[in-house]
């Protein structure tokens, strides 16, 4: 893997969803994805394409999937982060996704997909952590 290579970005089609690559820095095995605007129908694909550059850097490395900048998440945005989740468990690695927005958050706790996605609870303003 080459520790130097500049972050990748792809841009949907509709230029509604934005997702940068970020390589693992040299000693880490986890690479991340920065993921911004709308993941629908029509921008899913952008994420799948970064996905797999990302795989392609080290295909066992776990991926964190910064959904902090989504704005919607619609069904095949879910379908997508499903699948992408499927294809990194196969390639002998996890997915995470880190922080939601609370819309966000709430469409993964009403589809139950908090704890497929390890998504990492939210710490309030007291220091104590929740799920939901």
């Amino acid at each position: 893997m080459d520790a130097q290579r500049a972050p990748t970005t792809f841009t949907s089609a509709s230029d509604h969803l934005q997702v940068q690559v970020l390589a693992a820095p040299p000693g880490e095995r986890r690479h991340r994805l920065l993921v911004a605007g709308d993941l629908d129908s029509p921008t899913a694909a952008a994420l799948l394409m970064a996905g797999a550059d990302t795989l392609g850097l080290a295909p066992q490395a776990d991926v964190a999937v910064d959904i902090g900048e989504v704005r919607l998440l619609g069904s095949q945005g879910i379908r997508c982060l499903l699948n992408f989740s499927k294809y990194v468990q196969h390639r002998g690695a996890r997915m995470l996704v880190v922080g939601p927005t609370p819309i966000v958050r709430q469409v993964l706790e009403i589809t139950g997909l908090l704890d497929l996605f390890e998504v990492p609870a939210e710490a309030g303003p007291d220091g104590t952590t929740s799920r939901g």
